[in-house]
């Protein structure tokens, strides 16, 4: 952990725990006053957390802040004053259909968002006690430590993470966690919130029941393909996006050139301003006295610095996709960013000049 980190956690200090058993503490911001939660993780995927940084997802906690120390990550994230939905059917057992159907279309919402990220986020924890009723009625998924990427390929889950009864057989080791995971883990939920048992002991009737069962086929195939499709039939007519709207503004941001995916007025500016410059360097700057020439050092140099400024910026998740992502040390990946940047420059003028041979 660098000083700057250092210092900047030291402004969060501990108010109570919240879990003592998982390392999670209700902290306050020696200067701002605000309240918010600090998680030490063991185990973790880094990426999901910086994505979920960049690309805050409604209903979730804000993340606020990320280091990495011993193989160990620290988060501070948003506090949201509400009750666990364990706390909840502890203390009232069973809800009525209407209330447990608002309750997972309102997950189905918060875990459409988490699937349509590039690559799609999976949960892999839904339970009662990962599920807060906000002071305001909100429903808000938390507890993102056992998420992860979905990339096709592997056979079957290498780490087995998840809560015995709502963890899909996937989770097992028998194949590999995708959306429908999640949607493996609402079905459970959403029996247990209407019978206070599994679905294997005590299977929910009506058309509930018939939604969990679909939910909740050991055989990922067999259950709905996606949390669309599983929203469409709660509530009809939700879960198609309307026209022309194929993906979601969590999506639609990743899209958005770094330093605008956050959304953070200061980092837009700082980013806006950086690019001006560049630009004004790049049109404005004296690269040759011959025009045929000039053009085409100024069509390198717009090529060399987006290719850097993608890389560096971490552009559709490029880091996760070369890799560097997993890297554990934090001073490794700076380094690997450093030398991938020195190559692309390198070779961009190695390019340039042999465009100037040929046109001379």
């Amino acid at each position: 952990m660098t000083l700057q980190e250092q210092r900047e956690l030291s402004f969060y200090r501990p108010v109570a725990f919240l879990r003592e058993e998982r390392g999670v503490v209700l902290v306050q911001h020696s200067v701002s006053k605000r309240v918010f939660v600090k998680k030490v993780l063991d185990v973790y995927d880094r990426r999901v957390f910086q994505y979920l940084q960049e690309h805050p997802v409604p209903d979730t906690p804000r993340i606020y802040y990320l280091a990495e120390d011993g193989g160990k990550l620290i988060v501070i994230e948003e506090y949201i004053n509400g009750r666990a939905l364990q706390e909840i059917l502890d203390e009232e057992g069973p809800v009525e259909p209407e209330r447990a159907r608002r309750i997972i279309i309102s997950l189905c919402k918060i875990l459409r968002d988490l699937h349509s990220a590039e690559p799609p986020i999976i949960h892999r924890d839904i339970k009662p006690s990962n599920v807060l009723v906000a002071e305001d009625g909100r429903v808000v998924l938390i507890d993102m430590n056992a998420a992860k990427y979905y990339r096709s390929g592997p056979a079957r889950d290498t780490r087995l993470i998840g809560t015995h009864g709502y963890a899909a057989p996937e989770q097992y080791g028998f194949g590999v966690s995708d959306e429908r995971t999640d949607i493996y883990a609402l079905g459970v939920l959403m029996n247990v919130m209407l019978t206070g048992q599994l679905p294997s002991v005590a299977p929910a009737a009506g058309p509930e029941g018939e939604w969990i069962a679909h939910c909740v086929q050991m055989d990922p195939k067999d259950r709905f393909a996606s949390m669309e499709e599983a929203l469409a039939e709660l509530e009809p007519g939700q879960g198609e996006r309307r026209a022309g709207k194929t993906k979601n503004d969590a999506y639609l941001k990743s899209y958005l050139p770094p330093g605008f995916r956050s959304r953070n007025p200061w980092k837009m500016a700082v980013a806006a301003a950086g690019y001006l410059v560049l630009a004004m360097g790049i049109v404005f700057g004296q690269f040759s006295d011959n025009p045929a020439d000039e053009y085409i050092y100024r069509a390198g140099a717009v090529i060399i610095s987006a290719l850097i400024i993608l890389l560096c910026g971490n552009y559709r998740n490029i880091q996760g996709v070369l890799r560097i992502s997993d890297i554990p040390q934090r001073w490794l990946r700076v380094l690997m960013l450093v030398v991938l940047s020195a190559g692309i420059f390198c070779f961009g003028i190695i390019g340039i000049s042999a465009l100037l041979e040929l046109s001379a």
